[in-house]
């Protein structure tokens, strides 16, 4: 599990073409304590290098589930069909009432399946 504060954090997510995202982090406010997403929303853009959103997940279809297992600060990303090759770059928002923070982005890798290779 990656554990962030509420500020922006840079860290890659790499993953296997077609695999399943399935992360945890857990999110700390500038005093170290576990960030309380109550009534919050969340998304998250993957982009490509042209800026054009390749996919996207949210709170709005459970791809992101934020105080996940009912504990303040966990968030779990869960998303299938990553299936582009490449390297995209994305961002991690949150949204407090009017208020948007952006709580974590970098790069986005999906490797090609080797074992799906004919040889």
């Amino acid at each position: 599990m990656r554990t962030l504060n509420k500020y922006v954090n840079d860290y890659n997510i790499i993953l296997i073409d077609d695999d399943t995202l399935n992360y945890e982090l857990q999110a700390y406010d500038k005093y170290g304590r576990e960030y309380d997403f109550t009534n919050k929303t969340a998304e998250m853009k993957v982009k490509n290098d042209r800026g054009i959103t390749i996919n996207m997940l949210s709170t709005i279809d459970d791809s992101i589930i934020l105080n996940y297992n009912n504990i303040n600060g966990k968030i779990l990303l869960n998303k299938k069909g990553f299936n582009k090759v490449g390297v995209f770059y994305y961002d991690l928002r949150v949204v407090d009432g009017i208020n948007i923070y952006t709580i974590m982005s970098g790069k986005f890798i999906v490797e090609k399946n080797i074992t799906d290779i004919d040889e």
